[in-house]
């Protein structure tokens, strides 16, 4: 209708058949006789503005009081029929903002074609309800539906389609998983992904308001990019000239930062990337970023104008008011702490050093060696055997190399289990007392490697408040929203298996200006302008300052992470023109969506996902293709 044209595909009879349907939608078009396709110019609604009117009134969930007596138009699929007595049939219209109770009663003039009708039709089928609104009774009232005040009257009741069987329930959730993924299209219907999305959908529009608000030009970057060593594994895409790839980009990094070379200034988008690796519940191989990048910016304003963006996704949508700042916490202060760099803050159960206390403990497993530390938890009203076997098992299921101690708490003076005969009547109550335990509660300890008991206790901490909870012994509100800002990470990390030194980050995080120098003599003591954004446990953003500095940057490719220093040439080129100093970051979007939304996965809030192994179930993708597809860009297949 915006370029004032209407195609209509059919034959002149099948186009007449269709008329009535459309109703106003085809008022004065003339079809051509003899042609396949009908084209009708209609430049009066092109001009006149006024909107041109659909199939429906009104969608099924809009319906109130103040309807009552209105003639409406409504349309959805028929999700359930009940009779009830003499002289009634009710029907339940549902589309995807809600449902509408329709009422076919005796009184009505057409009572018995309109029951013929409702009563052949299949569940699901897709209908047009014509009719009047109506109050329901006050006995017939649902005051937890928004429709529940009103019902239709119908006067005519079309079957616009109709359905087979559906393998399953789509308001039901205890369907099994991959069958929902097989037929994605019906579980799309389920209200909470029905809510996700239009959360989703929503969200989008007011972070895109935010930015521009703040001057950002939304710019899109190419997916089809360079193979680029480092980091996540990337999927390859062949091309028809023999032995030459793209690569699917893992993040716009290296083009987002060209931007500001190109004197862009304040770039976003909205950035679908890939990354080849398995699937887990907030994980996808492709996902969905809000990526942002400023030039001649600081930490603290790339920090200041994300805190302004979530401010406003949250009153507007959750109605909930985000005090700013956002708390910081340094790398140290989070392993410490918490065990991990992305601490769950709405609760306590911190980490706590008893290194000195165990240091001459008779248990070898409790005792830390020379270069070892000793970590313990206390977690509040724990104790007792339920909690000790489920502790103990999770434990064993975690990929880290530390043992794990469960103890309980009889008295000030007094722990029970397997290992408390090895502590002497000083070293009990020291623990106690450091970890301000009472009786009732049970202690973690861990002795071995920091990273290993680091990692074990900072699992096993958020395991235990998820144990409590459903002990019914919340140790927080499950309604909060707590993020937090974690700064000041290592620029260099070593890969635990072979010793690599590897970027924490990603390669083109700058150094802290005062640790420079050490990037020739001890590079992991180097701390880097990187900052990450925490919600609730979950790393949702990630940011730093870049490396505008060519010299800089090539001496951190080359010397420190010995990377192979063509495959940037595009980036170092760029760098040797007067970039300016930037920094940005990537917010993970479906991530924040899903915390947002309370789903349980980053399945639910994406239309179409993968599954756990990266399998697109619905279509059976990824799938073979011929011979023929595949020497087109000079492929042959090895066998498994």
């Amino acid at each position: 209708a915006r370029h004032g044209w209407r195609l209509l595909l059919g034959q002149p009879s099948l186009w007449r058949r269709a008329a009535p349907v459309l109703g106003s939608c085809t008022r004065g078009a003339v079809p051509v006789q003899g042609s396949r396709w009908q084209l009708q110019h209609t430049a009066a609604a092109a001009t006149s503005g006024r909107r041109q009117p659909g199939l429906r009134t009104h969608h099924c969930g809009q319906l109130r009081a103040d309807h009552v007596g209105a003639q409406v138009h409504l349309c959805g699929w028929l999700a359930k029929r009940r009779p009830a007595a003499s002289g009634l049939l009710f029907l339940l219209l549902k589309d995807g903002q809600g449902s509408t109770q329709i009422c076919i009663s005796s009184e009505n003039s057409a009572f018995a074609e309109l029951v013929k009708v409702a009563q052949e039709t299949p569940l699901h089928s897709v209908i047009s309800v014509q009719g009047t609104v109506q109050l329901r009774p006050g006995s017939n009232t649902n005051p937890n539906e928004p429709t529940g005040a009103v019902e239709l009257h119908p006067t005519a009741l079309t079957v616009l389609n109709t359905s087979q069987p559906l393998p399953f329930d789509p308001e039901q959730s205890k369907a099994n998983e991959m069958l929902r993924m097989k037929h994605r299209y019906l579980d799309l219907r389920r209200p909470e992904l029905q809510q996700a999305l239009r959360l989703r959908s929503a969200v989008t529009a007011t972070i895109r308001t935010a930015l521009h608000r703040h001057r950002f030009v939304d710019v899109e970057t190419p997916t089809l990019f360079k193979r680029t060593p480092g980091g996540a594994a990337e999927f390859l895409v062949p091309t028809r000239t023999p032995g030459k790839f793209y690569s699917l980009v893992q993040s716009p990094q290296q083009y987002k930062q060209l931007l500001m070379v190109g004197a862009l200034d304040r770039y976003m988008q909205f950035a679908r990337c890939y990354r080849d690796e398995d699937g887990r519940q907030d994980r996808q191989p492709e996902f969905t970023q809000v990526d942002l990048e400023l030039s001649f910016t600081t930490r603290e304003e790339v920090q200041a104008i994300i805190e302004d963006v979530l401010r406003d996704v949250f009153a507007e949508h959750l109605k909930l008011d985000l005090p700013v700042p956002f708390p910081h916490m340094t790398y140290a202060q989070a392993m410490d702490q918490y065990g991990v760099d992305k601490p769950d803050t709405r609760f306590e159960m911190h980490l706590t050093d008893v290194t000195a206390i165990l240091a001459n403990c008779k248990s070898n497993a409790l005792r830390p060696a020379d270069q070892q530390i000793a970590n313990a938890v206390c977690i509040q009203g724990a104790a007792g055997k339920h909690f000790k076997d489920a502790a103990e098992k999770q434990a064993k299921g975690l990929p880290h190399a530390a043992g794990l101690a469960v103890f309980e708490v009889a008295d000030a003076h007094t722990l029970k289990g397997p290992l408390a005969k090895f502590f002497s009547p000083q070293e009990s109550g020291d623990l106690i007392r450091v970890l301000h335990a009472q009786p009732g509660d049970a202690l973690l300890v861990s002795s071995g490697q920091w990273r290993p008991v680091k990692a074990l206790l900072g699992a096993m901490r958020l395991f235990s408040a998820d144990w409590l909870a459903k002990a019914g012994k919340p140790v927080f509100d499950a309604s909060l929203y707590a993020p937090l800002w974690v700064d000041d990470f290592p620029l260099f990390e070593t890969d635990p298996e072979t010793g690599k030194i590897l970027s924490t980050h990603h390669a083109f995080t700058a150094p802290v200006p005062e640790h420079e120098e050490l990037l020739a003599t001890e590079p992991l003591k180097v701390t880097g302008q990187h900052y990450d954004l925490v919600l609730n446990g979950n790393e949702i953003g990630g940011g730093s300052i870049r490396n505008h500095n060519h010299d800089m940057q090539l001496y951190i490719l080359q010397h420190v992470l010995k990377e192979d220093v063509p495959a940037f040439s595009q980036l170092l080129e760029a760098l040797k023109y007067g970039a300016p100093p930037h920094g940005g970051i990537a917010l993970g979007y479906d991530r924040l969506v899903m915390l947002l939304a309370r789903a349980q996965s980053l399945r639910d809030v994406i239309a179409f996902p993968k599954s756990f192994q990266g399998k697109e179930i619905m279509s059976d993708s990824p799938s073979t293709v011929s011979s023929d597809d595949l020497n087109v860009y000079h492929i042959q297949v090895k066998p498994a």
